[in-house]
């Protein structure tokens, strides 16, 4: 039901992955240190950048992050390794040129990733390790090693849109893909609370089973552009960047990530029955035809509800970090062209 984030079962390495010698993390200062003592320093402001999450793909991303960081300096362009948890040691040194970011994780570890991406001036590439992988999807990108590194012998870039959001006045986090309040940030939160280690498709059946029994289904007040959308009903909204949703939902099918805009989709709920009837429409595409659907194209969003830990999500991470808030404010905004994407080779084509 929920977005879902977490790594996937299974991962094309290119033909360039290692078969010898212990994996080994390689850390900026390190990296340059040692080639600087052969007489040629990497500097972080010209070389590519590879952030890995070490949970996702079962603990694999590591090695596949390794496979790709020798791929790209055998075929001569510079490049450094980091775990995204220690992304911030990198401040201070934008990029000088058209350099990429590559993520090796799932849809969390993007998510996460999208400040540095901009911070540093960095296209962003998506090697999916996660269980959905919709950042990945958007963009035709795959697990094919080589796919990345030949996407760097003719870059091609596209500029996207983001957008920010606000959570009861604490400070705004960035998203690419969506945001939602409702049952499926329900599933996310119910997750978050029974996760224990790396995360399964097979993760989500438990929360999606309890969530169903007894759904979020807030009381929302909605304001789009200085409108009132809905006023205290009872529902499921999502403020939509792509088109990809969990699940194959996709309730924005139409969304478009470089217009500017984003989608906004309220379905009307008081009952699990209600809720399962939109989410079916939905995944047939056909969700904007039922009763009291509003879908609007907005560039802000504010969303209200009195009600107490009303949960929500962004890029199927949980999204308030307020224990027992009283009530929900939240509020969104698109952020046009804020960053850009290294499209895979095959675009070329």
């Amino acid at each position: 039901m929920g977005p879902q984030t977490g790594q996937g079962d299974r991962m094309g390495q290119g033909r360039n992955e290692p078969r010898e010698g212990p994996l080994r993390v390689v850390h900026p200062d390190r990296e340059a240190r040692g080639r600087q003592g052969q007489g040629q320093r990497v500097s972080p402001a010209l070389s590519h950048l590879i952030l890995f999450n070490p949970t996702s793909g079962r603990g694999r991303s590591q090695e596949v992050a390794m496979a790709l960081h020798r791929a790209i300096r055998l075929a001569g362009h510079d490049a450094l390794m980091i775990p995204a948890a220690q992304a911030d040691e990198l401040s201070g040194h934008p990029a000088a040129g058209d350099l990429a970011l590559f993520i090796v994780g799932g849809d969390g570890t993007v998510h996460r990733s999208l400040d540095v991406a901009r911070r540093h001036n960095r296209a962003i590439y998506h090697v999916p390790m996660g269980t959905e992988n919709l950042f990945a999807r958007e963009f035709g990108m795959t697990g094919d090693l080589d796919l990345a590194v030949r996407s760097l012998n003719r870059p091609r870039f596209r500029t996207i849109d983001l957008a920010s959001c606000t959570h009861d006045g604490q400070a705004p986090r960035t998203f690419a893909l969506m945001c939602s309040v409702g049952p499926d940030a329900g599933v996310i939160r119910r997750l978050a609370a029974r996760r224990t280690g790396p995360i399964r498709h097979t993760s989500y059946v438990v929360p999606i089973a309890h969530e169903l029994l007894d759904p979020h289904l807030p009381m929302l007040t909605i304001e789009a552009d200085g409108g009132t959308l809905v006023r205290h009903e009872a529902g499921m909204v999502v403020v939509a960047n792509s088109r990809h949703y969990a699940m194959r939902l996709d309730p924005a099918h139409g969304a478009e990530m470089s217009d500017g805009l984003l989608d906004l989709i309220f379905f009307p709920a008081r009952s699990r029955v209600e809720l399962l009837t939109h989410l079916l429409a939905a995944r047939w595409r056909r969700a904007h035809e039922n009763p009291g659907v509003i879908h609007r194209r907005v560039r802000e969003v504010r969303v209200t509800s009195p009600e107490a830990n009303t949960p929500s999500q962004l890029d199927g991470e949980a999204g308030r970090t307020v224990p027992d808030a009283p009530g929900l404010d939240l509020r969104v905004r698109v952020l046009p062209a804020a960053a850009r994407v290294l499209l895979p080779a095959w675009a070329d084509r």
